[in-house]
């Protein structure tokens, strides 16, 4: 009778323990996602950035203006849309009625951002996704060429310029602060459309690079 109530003793002890530690597990995991979810709740869904270094294919002296928006509790899905104002600083071919026409293109790339880990930590995320490519501005092409010698130059000429195409960007994101995002971000592509005063330049690649610093809210 002492063995088996023994035995019964030690059964029951072992009993307690498992159920206690199942409890106290379950108990950690729920505080955690509490944490978890805590933390997640500190960092809002939208941010509004601008970006004073923007590159594209068209030149090197752009700014920026981006809005993203976290479409689910972890922000694993972003909606994200940038508007680009480009300059071809470079571009020193002199038409008839201006020098130096700096090109200006203007873009807008709505698409989406996919964070693997979600967005929502101070630590350094990274995110890829695809955007479409819309833009519009000016391109200085060769024009009727000038038939004085010894020169025999063409004059250039300012055309519309017109393309549609697609990026695949990738970035890395920072949030040092609940409400502070830092991102830089680089992206490759190429165009549907290209146009130069309404003739097609056949298929181009697309460029974006950019260092931006925003809000959350």
């Amino acid at each position: 009778m002492n063995l088996n109530f023994f035995l019964t003793g030690i059964a029951c002890l072992s009993l307690t323990v498992t159920a206690s530690a199942q409890i106290g597990s379950s108990g950690g995991a729920n505080q955690y996602n509490d944490e978890k979810n805590q933390d997640n709740r500190n960092y809002k869904p939208n941010i509004l950035a601008l970006s004073p270094l923007q590159f594209t294919e068209n030149g090197i002296a752009g700014v920026s203006i981006s809005y993203e928006h976290a479409i689910d509790n972890r922000s694993i899905v972003a909606f994200y849309i940038p508007a680009i104002v480009e300059f071809n600083l470079s571009n020193t071919q002199n038409t008839a009625n201006t020098n130096n026409n700096s090109d200006p293109m203007f873009y807008i790339m709505p698409g989406i951002k996919i964070y693997p880990t979600g967005a929502f930590s101070p630590m350094t995320k990274y995110a890829i996704g695809p955007s479409l490519v819309i833009a519009d501005g000016q391109r200085t092409v060769p024009g009727t060429y000038n038939s004085y010698p010894p020169y025999y130059a063409p004059n250039y000429e300012v055309q519309d310029h017109f393309l549609l195409g697609i990026l695949i960007n990738q970035s890395i994101n920072i949030n040092p602060t609940p409400w502070l995002y830092l991102g830089c971000e680089f992206g490759l592509g190429f165009t549907y459309i290209d146009r130069v005063g309404g003739v097609s330049q056949g298929m181009q690649t697309l460029v974006n690079f950019n260092f931006k610093i925003g809000y959350r809210f």
